[in-house]
């Protein structure tokens, strides 16, 4: 993947956060910036998807039950971690 100049405009105390971070990683500031954006956008933008496919799942009537979100989310850091749930409640009323 090719990275490419992008310029924005920072607040004070994120340029000194950045500025520390790289004095104590012996890092450029914007090799430390670009990591953090891009960890931080591929995590917003991997929720917005998960919500529109959810949105596009329930207006075509499918959902995922309570019992199915419970058992999942009780299993979230186990040894035996679930994956994600999928619809188990289909709806024929749109």
């Amino acid at each position: 993947m090719a990275n490419k100049p992008f310029t924005l405009r920072l607040p004070d105390e994120v340029r000194d956060d950045l500025k520390f971070l790289s004095a104590s990683m012996n890092r450029t500031q914007a090799s430390i910036a670009s990591e953090m954006l891009k960890e931080k956008v591929s995590i917003r933008a991997q929720r917005i998807r998960a919500i529109q496919e959810a949105k596009e799942q329930a207006k075509n009537g499918a959902f995922i039950s309570q019992e199915a979100v419970e058992k999942w989310v009780d299993s979230l850091g186990s040894d035996n971690e679930l994956p994600l749930p999928v619809p188990d409640v289909i709806s024929h009323q749109h």
